[in-house]
């Protein structure tokens, strides 16, 4: 008998990869016997790709990318088949990378692309082709890449292939992408300043990728002004005087606006304040002084006349002297601040008269009737007064002053003497030199004195004297200070001039009916009348001295004056002066002052002049209080309205850093630029448009930090009854801040048993704490720094794994016992371990209180509570009752409870049942019974024969049942269930 053995199997199995094509091929020697060949090609997921052929070679062409294939090869003839061969191993190439994604950090200028893992990958190579030619290469492992040598300003596109496992084969690249790098910071940026506008023009060169421009400069007192570009450069707006800007030319293209070049411009000087002259009559020079203004400054003062006369000085110091200045003439003074790039703003304008000019073509002639001198002269440049003086030739002297007119009559010339006159020119508190002298003769002395009488009031005056025995017509002349004329005529000794008013000088003459000035006259006699009451009074208020500066008319004859200001609130101030203006200082704010003033003249005061109203400046506000606005820097300083303040400026200074402003004309403002954990003195002052009150009171307060955010907390594993809570927070934005945790809840969900702790004040952003076990908790974190303490962030709440079951009783034997314990608070469900080996073993779970175990001693049990938020610590038997002769019933004989529903709420349910006779108390069981997905029923330990059942859902059915618990631990059977629905909430 001959048989033919099957063919043998094929060896030299050889399994590759063309990786051009992404086809797979297996070769083999030939086996004796075979006449044809199966190849299969089995991948890591069980697909098998088949090939059958009578050649030594074999090829798939529908293998998947990135698949690891077993290669085997069967020989087969017409009626068997090799066993199959020793297997070959074939990698196909990887799939493309998909989801290629990227991102740029506008900070550091890298580029981090990211795409999916390729099938079949064991490493990856990330080509980026630059606009401009540059390349750049990045291999990896894993499904990322960064790139920090790219050149910024350019457009790359990026690709990426994968390679295999034995590096024979790549993918396909995939879809390119592009990806712009970040702009290019701006080179040599630089500012001129505008002298006229007090702005500047900035200018930079423009770097590739960059099409905006947005500059910024920020200044030391905070302001801000801007401008935005498309170009290389724009104009800045005005900026304020003296101050050092930080320059900022910052690049936007949408994406990364972060890219930026810095430099500092000092803005032009301010100009010089508080401008004070100081006149040297006699020399023509004026003294400038002024408040330095900041910087190292070339001042320049100007004096302009009106004639047009020019005078100048320059100074590096606060004052220089104006000289040659023209006589008569007013200068409008001002002083310019001047640096190296700009001239400062003309700075408040102040006036400097200088001393008249001396009075020219003067003249005179004698007045018969007052023995006086008229003098007249031509009207000097500059002059408000003029005074003539005559000086006689036995050294008596006589003057009088005119303020409106350049003729004056000088009194009270002696009789029979020479007199000679000049005129000086005045005007505030500078005089001319004396006018050229005139030289005139008075008439000789004749008739003997008279008298006159007046009463302060009245209106007449009346005029004795010693009549001769020869019976004259004599005639009583008196001639006022305003050249009016008044007469009588008498035989007798005497006579009344009526018509006499106040304020006026009398010069009386009595003559005989044909006397003249060569003729028998009696000396003059002068008398004066009552003042009259002082008119065009006002009051110009000293805001530096809370005064007021009052002035008025002088008025005729009188030598004093007095003032009287009686304010709203009682307070009264005087001043009696003998010059035509008071003084008035340290005056109350705030208040309505009413004026009277009054003229006198030896033993007779004017009537008092009608009453003028002033008020004086704002007091300091006062209430001052802030509120923060957290997390803008920012905040609302209010204050309590200053009678009379159209205006308010607030103040904050911290130490060792710029003042902070801000205006309103409401009783608050918003304070910017604050800085969290920075304590300030805020003050407030106010203004009536005119005067500034004093700073108020200091309020000391500060931006104390947010309420911090992300309040997280995590619950780790039960040590020895305690739950130790993990809480992590976002860090506040605020230097130097701490962070404190505080806790509180209840103990055992009784609302009786509460606990409260916190942490110490810590700088880290977590803090562990230790949480009772079936505890309720209230997790929140406060913020503190310097300046004060945040408020509470939200409330985390939540509870902490239940305490382990109490009074564990094992009664039973050692083949069976029945295991029972008291409900622990939270929990809804407990184990029941057996701990006799070296591994504890769960040997029941169940959510009633007691389970029956087989084949444990007591001394081998231990039981937990459970809930959704984890397991109590173990407890052992804490009694056993063993039973060796015969096993009790778990179920004693008595009836079950009946339980009824008594009242249904939205979130409550009270039962009743009826008692049972030896129970110690009862299990009460409450399900769910229509969910989807039945849960494990609440069960809950009960003394008496009723609970409410609380914390239930709304418009939700639930059944209820209760058992009986006998000392003895055995128990009732369950009641039959009452089922009652929540009320539906509103």
């Amino acid at each position: 008998m001959q048989f033919k053995t099957g063919p043998c199997v094929p060896a030299h199995v050889d399994a590759f990869v063309q990786c051009e094509d992404h086809t797979g091929s297996v070769s083999w020697s030939s086996s004796d016997g075979a006449q044809m060949y199966t190849a299969l090609a089995t991948s890591s997921n069980g697909d098998t790709h088949q090939c059958v052929t009578n050649d030594t070679l074999c090829t798939w062409n529908d293998l998947q990318c990135g698949e690891r294939y077993i290669v085997t090869v069967m020989a087969t003839d017409a009626n068997c088949s090799s066993l199959p061969s020793n297997s070959s191993t074939l990698y196909m190439a990887p799939c493309a990378p998909v989801n290629v994604t990227n991102t740029v950090d506008c900070s550091t200028g890298v580029v981090l692309v990211i795409w999916d893992h390729s099938h079949g990958a064991a490493s990856y190579t990330v080509s980026a082709q630059g606009s401009g030619g540059y390349a750049s290469t990045c291999n990896t492992t894993g499904t990322s890449c960064q790139f920090s040598d790219l050149l910024c300003g350019m457009t790359y596109d990026i690709t990426l292939s994968a390679q295999s496992v034995d590096q024979t084969c790549s993918s396909q690249l995939s879809s390119p992408i592009s990806i712009d790098t970040v702009p290019c910071e701006p080179q040599n940026a630089s500012a001129q300043l505008n002298c006229t506008t007090h702005g500047a023009l900035v200018s930079w060169e423009a770097g590739d990728g960059s099409d905006n421009y947005l500059v910024q400069a920020v200044g030391d007192d905070g302001h801000q002004v801007g401008c935005n570009s498309s170009s290389s450069s724009c104009s800045l707006p005005s900026m304020h005087c003296g101050q050092s800007y930080n320059v900022t030319v910052t690049v936007l293209d949408g994406v990364c606006d972060s890219v930026h070049s810095e430099f500092t411009l000092q803005s032009a000087a301010c100009a010089p304040g508080n401008i004070q002259t100081n006149l040297q009559c006699d020399q023509g020079t004026a003294t400038v002084s002024w408040q330095q203004s900041s910087g190292d400054n070339l001042y320049l003062v100007v004096g302009e006349a009106a004639s047009g006369h020019r005078a100048t000085c320059n100074s590096s110091a606060t004052s220089c002297d104006l000289q040659e200045l023209q006589c008569g003439q007013t200068y409008n003074v001002s002083v310019y601040s001047m640096d190296s790039a700009c001239s400062s703003m003309e700075s408040s304008v102040t006036q400097v008269h200088t001393a008249p000019c001396s009075p020219t073509n003067v003249s005179g002639h004698l007045d018969c009737v007052t023995n006086a001198a008229w003098v007249s002269w031509q009207e000097a440049r500059g002059a408000h007064g003029y005074t003539v003086i005559a000086v006689g030739e036995d050294r008596h002297n006589s003057s009088c002053t005119t303020t409106d007119s350049t003729t004056c009559s000088v009194p009270d010339l002696g009789c029979s003497g020479r007199y000679t006159f000049h005129v000086i020119a005045t005007h505030h508190h500078c005089t001319s030199p004396p006018s050229p002298a005139i030289q005139m003769e008075t008439a000789p002395c004749n008739l003997s004195s008279i008298v006159a009488f007046h009463e302060c009031h009245a209106d007449h005056i009346e005029v004795v004297w010693e009549s001769s025995d020869i019976d004259h017509l004599y005639a009583a002349t008196a001639e006022a200070s305003d050249y009016t004329l008044l007469s009588c005529n008498s035989t007798s000794s005497s006579c009344n001039l009526t018509q006499v008013r106040c304020g006026m000088h009398y010069t009386i003459v009595v003559t005989a009916s044909s006397d003249t000035c060569t003729s028998l006259r009696s000396p003059p006699y002068r008398i004066s009348t009552a003042p009259c009451a002082p008119v065009n009074i006002s009051a110009e208020r000293l805001c530096e001295s809370d005064g007021l500066f009052v002035s008025w008319s002088p008025s005729p004859v009188a030598q004093s004056y007095q003032l009287t200001a009686t304010a709203g609130d009682g307070d009264v101030r005087s001043c009696n002066t003998s010059q035509s203006n008071c003084t008035l200082t340290d005056l109350h704010c705030g208040q309505a002052y009413s004026l009277a003033l009054s003229a006198s003249h030896e033993n007779c005061s004017s009537q008092p002049s009608p009453p003028v109203t002033f008020s004086t400046v704002p007091c300091p506000p006062e209430s001052l209080s802030l509120a923060v606005e957290c997390g803008n820097s920012s905040a609302v300083l209010s204050w309590g309205a200053s009678t009379g303040a159209v205006s308010y400026t607030g103040c904050a200074q911290a130490e060792n850093s710029s003042m902070l402003y801000c205006h309103s004309s409401e009783e608050s403002c918003l304070m910017e630029g604050l800085e969290c954990g920075t304590t300030y003195n805020f003050t407030v002052q106010a203004s009536d448009g005119q005067c500034n009150s004093s700073f108020s009171e200091p309020l000391t307060d500060g931006l104390v930090p947010c309420a911090p955010e992300g309040l997280q907390v995590h619950l780790r594993s039960m040590i020895d009854d305690r739950q130790v809570l993990r809480a992590s927070w976002s860090a506040v934005d605020c230097p130097d801040a701490q962070y404190l945790l505080e806790i509180s809840g209840s103990l055992l969900g009784d609302p009786q048993m509460l606990f409260e702790f916190s942490s110490y004040w810590t700088i880290r952003s977590f803090f562990e704490i230790p949480v009772p076990c079936s505890s309720t908790y209230n997790v929140a974190v406060k913020a503190r720094s310097s300046a004060g303490m945040s408020p509470a962030s939200a409330a985390v709440t939540g509870a902490t794994a239940p305490c382990p079951p109490l009074t564990v009783k094992y009664t039973g034997s050692n083949v069976s016992a029945v295991v029972s314990w008291n409900a622990s608070v939270f929990a809804t469900k407990y184990s029941v371990y057996d701990v006799s080996g070296s591994v504890p073993v769960e040997i029941c779970n169940t959510t009633d209180l007691s389970c029956t175990v087989n084949g444990v001693n007591s001394e081998g049990i231990t039981v937990t509570a459970s809930s959704n938020i984890g397991e109590s610590n173990p407890v052992s038997v804490t009694h056993a009752e063993i039973l060796q002769r015969r096993r009790r019933s778990l179920h004693s004989d008595l009836p079950a409870p009946e339980l009824t529903v008594t009242k249904v709420g939205t979130d409550s349910v009270r039962v009743e049942w009826t008692p049972v006779p030896g129970a110690s108390h009862y299990t009460l069981r409450v399900r769910e019974p229509l969910t989807a997905r039945p849960l494990r029923p609440e069960v809950m330990s009960v003394y008496g024969e009723s609970s409410g059942v609380t914390n239930l859902k709304p418009a939700t059915t639930y059944c209820f049942s209760v058992s009986a618990v006998m000392d003895s631990l055995a128990s009732t059977l369950y009641s039959e269930p009452a089922c009652a629905t929540t009320s539906a909430s509103i």
